[in-house]
């Protein structure tokens, strides 16, 4: 069938030309021998390319999940998660908002409550956690660089924790706690005013 001895009113496949020798049959159509070698070699690029394509030049970053010591960096761009039910129990790159401003919220109340704290000794009063009170007994500095530190390294701890139910609920709660602790010692300056 290659030299097309009984073809007649044929059309290529390819370019719907009349067929003329020589040509080929190919799956069931006809062609220009021509047009089917430019057809497979059209074929065999857009292969080429599609693996190319395919192959990244950089692996995935989404492939593997986000460690915890990742998360305790806070760099990169893995902010959330774009499905549903996907996101929890694991980590993220980035804060979101609100964590951060929860977490600067608990910090700046525990700073403020050092130093209500530090007002009211002077005042009088005395330290109720004990761990601190003895803190105390060495000098104010070791005591503010154990509450300030001890509270810094629990929210961050939470925060890199974001995407967990129990520490978004103990971030919540420490503001709350923190919250009602700056009340109380509201109460306490208008006291001993």
């Amino acid at each position: 069938m290659k030299y097309g001895a009984e073809i007649t009113d044929k059309r290529c496949a390819r370019c719907h030309q009349p067929v003329t020798v020589p040509m080929e049959y190919r799956d069931g159509f006809w062609f220009h021998a021509k047009c089917f070698s430019d057809g497979a070699r059209q074929l065999s690029n857009a292969t080429r390319l599609a693996k190319a394509l395919e192959q990244r030049l950089l692996p995935d970053r989404r492939a593997r999940p986000t460690t915890f010591s990742g998360a305790l960096r806070w760099h990169g761009r893995r902010q959330g998660f774009r499905r549903a039910g996907e996101g929890r129990h694991t980590y993220v790159d980035c804060l979101a908002r609100r964590i951060v401003v929860l977490a600067l919220l608990v910090y700046g109340c525990s700073l403020l409550d050092a130093l209500l704290t530090l007002w009211h000794l002077q005042a009088g009063g005395r330290e109720a956690n004990p761990v601190l009170a003895l803190a105390l007994t060495n000098g104010t500095p070791l005591f503010l660089q154990l509450k300030i530190g001890l509270t810094g390294v629990g929210v961050w701890w939470l925060a890199a924790h974001q995407q967990f139910p129990l520490a978004q609920r103990g971030l919540h709660g420490l503001t709350l706690g923190y919250g009602v602790l700056l009340v109380y010692h509201l109460v306490l300056c208008l006291r001993l005013v």
